[in-house]
């Protein structure tokens, strides 16, 4: 937050660790605390948003150290009796946002599939790996990539259960009843979180009861 004379009377942990700013600016003139070269766009963006009626948000790339963080900007005029008395400078770290719209495309294309959906299934812990690594190699910690991180690591679990259950119904003549039901517990927990449930998965209750009760097991995949 900064006052009608420009001076910084407020700003918050996450503002100050994806500006790079190392001491507290409180007190110190915005022009001042955003005087570094690096923040040369941001301090641009950040004026023009704060001259603008019309603009809501600007997005710019900025790059701090050896992190390339997207941040979404925002400015909103504080007003007193219809006077403005300073303005709040809004942050928000997109950097999840493209890898998240990716995620979300492999979770639609594994609810959408039908008939035999192991190779969907398979190629989709392959796409969930890459997201994976891409999310711990940008080397941002903002809640959204976290977020992210534990839903993409969720899902892989739920994917991964699931097709040791379907494995061992297909390879093993007298799979273990209690490592079934467990993987299938564990992977229906872990598949509700991103909410995912291909429509192959109908078959498995009919598939587990006669292997886990009769000890029946027709050797036949159920994905």
């Amino acid at each position: 937050m900064v006052d009608a004379a420009g001076v910084v009377r407020a700003a918050n942990r996450p503002a100050r660790e994806y500006l790079g700013l190392r001491s507290d600016p409180r007190g110190s003139a915005l022009a001042e605390v955003l005087g570094a070269d690096a923040l040369r766009e941001f301090r641009d963006t950040a004026t023009r948003l704060g001259e603008s009626d019309g603009t809501r948000y600007e997005e710019l790339e900025l790059s701090r150290a050896e992190v390339s963080l997207r941040l979404r900007i925002a400015v909103r005029t504080i007003r007193q009796a219809e006077q403005p008395i300073g303005r709040v400078i809004l942050l928000r770290e997109i950097s999840h946002e493209p890898l998240r719209r990716r995620f979300e495309e492999v979770l639609h294309e594994i609810r959408s599939a039908s008939g035999e959906v192991r190779a969907r299934l398979e190629q989709a812990q392959q796409e969930l790996a890459e997201c994976a690594a891409r999310v711990n190699a940008w080397g941002v910690e903002s809640p959204g990539m976290i977020e992210l991180g534990e839903r993409i690591s969720r899902t892989r679990t739920a994917i991964e259960h699931w097709l040791a259950i379907d494995d061992a119904l297909v390879r093993e003549g007298y799979p273990d009843a209690q490592l079934l039901r467990d993987r299938m517990r564990i992977g229906c927990r872990a598949g509700r979180c991103p909410r995912i449930c291909p429509s192959a998965f109908a078959n498995w209750p009919g598939a587990s009861s006669r292997t886990t009760r009769r000890g029946e097991n027709p050797g036949q995949p159920v994905l």
